[in-house]
């Protein structure tokens, strides 16, 4: 987000499709979980969004530029392979009641209220 709020196109190596988390999602299951230790008795829990969505998708609901598709020249580096499907979330779910993440639109929504209250501070 940083190299795209200055209003430039970011340089992706694909759409970079994948079942992203939103960082407030994520932290709500890592704590649920954390806290149901005792009853997670050695599980693989999922964190993860639930849905697949694209960062191109993304910077759409942000009101960001754009990326580019740039395979050459990627600024991003991709780290999951784009034919991956998504992650189950189900155990995650069975131990918290928490099943994904709230989908991209509203997390999205959620982000830019947030920025909205950050106050920037001199260097």
């Amino acid at each position: 987000m940083q190299l795209s709020e200055g209003g430039r196109a970011v340089r992706l190596p694909h759409e970079m499709c994948g079942d992203w988390v939103y960082s407030r999602d994520a932290a709500a299951m890592i704590a649920a979980v954390s806290t149901r230790m005792a009853q997670a008795a050695g599980g693989c829990f999922n964190i993860a969004g639930g849905a697949p969505f694209a960062l191109t998708d993304w910077a759409r609901a942000m009101g960001l530029p754009a990326p580019l598709i740039d395979p050459a020249r990627p600024e991003i580096a991709a780290r999951a392979d784009p034919r991956r499907g998504p992650m189950s979330t189900a155990a995650t779910a069975a131990l918290t009641g928490i099943d994904g993440g709230r989908d991209m639109t509203a997390a999205a929504a959620d982000q830019r209220l947030w920025q909205a209250t950050l106050k920037e501070t001199p260097a």
